[in-house]
């Protein structure tokens, strides 16, 4: 291999590795930024079933409250029918009337209520599953943090060293080249394959891979750039 594509991998070796290395640590990182998010939304479902459950129960404890204060009236209004103590028979056969038709209407309601009770319940239910769910989440991100950064971090204090070693001793023209090529975001060394290059797919003369294998000189896709390998 020609001493210039010797030198270039062994900078984009250690790169690679150090992007990997880095992009690794940015990813348990964030999945812990969207487990957080995750918790705090689950935690607003909650509060919002638990606001909506309280509410039903309210509207429950009125509607059985004036059902009361009306199967009284029903009571009192049928007693005085029965026992002709009315003031009034036929208007005490009209309100007792509209009495029983309200008792109906509170029935229903009381019903509905129920139905609203049941679902709210279930609705809140779910949420605390789904908080319990986010919150373990949260608590398995942060561990797997903890697990992993410190040997990455370690392998970066190894890397770095021999990252900045291999540059000091890489060809100061190549330099420019290279940090090009990372500027760019795009691979440092591309393999032919059926003589195009495998990252542009850019035809690579015979010659131009000719020479790289057999080490006479280092050559660069004109392509993408990237340094052609053996």
């Amino acid at each position: 291999m020609h001493r210039d594509l010797v030198e270039v991998s062994n900078v984009w070796q250690c790169d690679s590795r150090i992007d990997a290395l880095k992009a690794e640590h940015e990813a348990l990182n964030r999945a812990i930024k969207a487990a957080e998010l995750a918790l705090e939304s689950a935690t607003q479902s909650v509060a919002q079933a638990d606001q909506a459950l309280t509410s039903a129960k309210a509207a429950d404890r009125a509607n059985t409250r004036e059902l009361d204060s009306y199967t009284e009236k029903r009571t009192a209004t049928r007693q005085m029918i029965d026992t002709g103590t009315a003031p009034d028979y036929a208007a005490a056969e009209r309100q007792l009337a509209n009495v029983i038709a309200r008792i109906d209407a509170l029935e229903n309601s009381g019903l509905e209520l129920l139905d609203r009770l049941e679902a709210a319940q279930a609705h809140l239910r779910a949420a605390e599953r789904e908080r319990e769910s986010a919150t373990a989440a949260l608590a398995a991100a942060k561990a797997d943090l903890a697990s992993k950064d410190g040997p990455i971090r370690k392998e970066l204090g190894e890397i770095l060293p021999r990252r900045e070693a291999a540059w000091e001793h890489m060809h100061p023209e190549l330099k420019p080249m290279y940090q090009d090529q990372r500027r760019k975001k795009k691979r440092a060394l591309v393999n032919v394959v059926e003589k195009t290059c495998s990252v542009c797919s850019t035809f690579v003369p015979p010659q131009v891979w000719l020479d790289t294998d057999s080490g006479k000189e280092a050559h660069r896709c004109t392509g993408c750039g990237g340094w052609i390998l053996p």
